[in-house]
């Protein structure tokens, strides 16, 4: 809070030597800020949603549905196409077909904590596309599965409500796919 400007990332499954053990963590960090600090950029303007749903299931088994997912299985007609172009782990790029869409968005894994967060980011049009899977156990009974969208950058204040509003239109059924597709695969493993 003393410097102005400053500003605060905790780096999962990272050390003391976070350059060396999660770089590809450090470098979005780093290209963020930097980005964020160049003069002429609306680095205020931020769109944000969170869709947040809570389960009985283990956060291990919405884990294995997110990584099926996530590694080009599909879990309804609804589900994106998603093709993974090396191990699911941060740094790693995906190419994402959006569900009705004749486009593909080129993406990047930046956060990565197995059976806790998964986040991948893209940038398009200068603007930074950020969505992130949380999974906390709550007590040994509930997991709380959140999706979280943000987009970041210059001219957000006139795109973002109209494209974030778009991208999550079919967050709720795309959650309830998830959580299915985990039941299904935990029954499946009895």
């Amino acid at each position: 809070a003393a410097i102005p400007g400053a500003q605060l990332h905790v780096l999962a499954a990272t050390g003391h030597l976070p350059q060396w053990e999660t770089p590809h963590h450090v470098l979005t960090v780093a290209q963020n800020f930097i980005a964020d600090a160049a003069p002429g950029t609306d680095n205020d303007s931020v769109w944000s949603a969170e869709y947040v749903a809570e389960t009985d299931l283990d956060p291990t088994a919405v884990w294995a549905a997110l990584r099926d997912l996530y590694t080009g299985t599909k879990l309804t007609e609804r589900s994106d196409s998603i093709e993974i172009h090396g191990p699911l782990a941060a740094g790693t790029r995906l190419s994402v077909h959006p569900q009705g869409t004749d486009f593909t968005v080129e993406c990047e894994i930046v956060e990565f904590a197995e059976n806790e967060r998964f986040g991948y980011m893209s940038v398009l049009g200068g603007q930074r596309l950020l969505s992130r899977h949380t999974l906390q156990d709550a007590k040994g009974t509930v997991t709380i599965v959140a999706h979280y969208q943000e987009i970041a950058g210059p001219g957000v204040a006139q795109t973002g409500p109209e494209l974030g509003a778009r991208i999550a239109a079919d967050t709720p059924e795309a959650m309830a796919d998830l959580l299915d597709a985990a039941r299904w695969r935990a029954s499946s493993a009895r």
